[in-house]
């Protein structure tokens, strides 16, 4: 847990909306109260900067390679032992109001299983980051999720579900520990894209030999041309969370976890299933 809370501590400091911001306030309003010049000028910089990464697609450029390191598949292989799926936290609070499991963005995972287990029934399905469920926080986050799979007409017990996990190294860790594969077993990972190849490294490093399903794709593969576009508020979006990513894969290589910063190029989805 506290290294889950370190986490999200550090996860808050280095999201370029949240610093740029801070650095331009505080620049714009202790130049103005201590009446200093080049102080007012360094906090506009920042607003300056502010806008140019709300109205260019720096964010896109720094996903589009994260989503095409691995691609989507064509069509299903030919063999499927088992499925690990990293869905998207279940919000307690708002299910609880609502009376419905309300899904925090990335959703596809979720599905991902119910087609993989339409296509091999005998397949192995198990479901990790879907929440924040431990000792000190006994939420049965499951329960939304099981919630959910009844309302689209899929048996929820046909999934294991790992609740517990809080980071990717949880996640790998807890699952292998849930699935113990045998050596000639077959088993994908699902995954947002833009997750995957972060997810990979850490999958890989924990003892998984495992191949990649990305899912949830948020850009068409293609850069942007730089060109103003009105939607500020969605780039600084994709900005933090790409930036996470790319961090998250800088440190996996610096720690000699994975042999690129682009994170392991395994096969490719495409070559599996050819």
């Amino acid at each position: 847990m506290t290294d889950y809370l370190l986490h999200k501590f550090l996860d808050l400091i280095v999201k370029p909306s949240n610093w740029l911001l801070l650095a331009a306030v505080i620049g714009v309003c202790g130049g103005l109260l201590l009446r200093r010049f080049w102080i007012i000028w360094f906090g506009a910089v920042f607003l300056v900067a502010m806008f140019l990464l709300s109205f260019l697609p720096f964010g896109e450029w720094l996903i589009v390679p994260l989503e095409n390191r691995y691609g989507q598949a064509e069509r299903y292989p030919e063999r499927v032992d088992g499925v690990v799926a990293i869905g998207s936290r279940i919000n307690k609070s708002i299910s609880e109001a609502r009376n419905a499991p309300a899904i925090n963005g990335e959703g596809q995972p979720f599905l991902a299983l119910v087609e993989f287990a339409q296509h091999f029934p005998d397949a192995e399905l198990i479901l990790t980051g879907i929440g924040e469920s431990t000792d000190s926080y006994p939420a049965d986050l499951s329960s939304y999720v099981r919630q959910y799979y009844r309302r689209v007409g899929f048996d929820p017990d046909r999934i294991t579900y790992e609740p517990h996990s809080l980071t990717m190294e949880e996640f790998a860790v807890n699952t292998l520990d849930l699935a113990k594969p045998e050596p000639d077993e077959v088993w994908y990972l699902s995954a947002s894209a833009y997750r995957m190849p972060r997810a990979m490294a850490v999958f890989e490093a924990a003892g998984w030999d495992i191949r990649p399903w990305p899912t949830d794709f948020r850009t068409n593969g293609d850069y942007e041309p730089i060109a103003p576009h009105l939607r500020p508020t969605y780039y600084l979006f994709l900005l933090d969370f790409s930036l996470n990513e790319w961090l998250g894969l800088a440190e996996l290589w610096w720690q000699g976890k994975t042999d690129s910063i682009w994170g392991p190029l395994q096969q490719t989805t495409a070559e599996t299933n050819s």
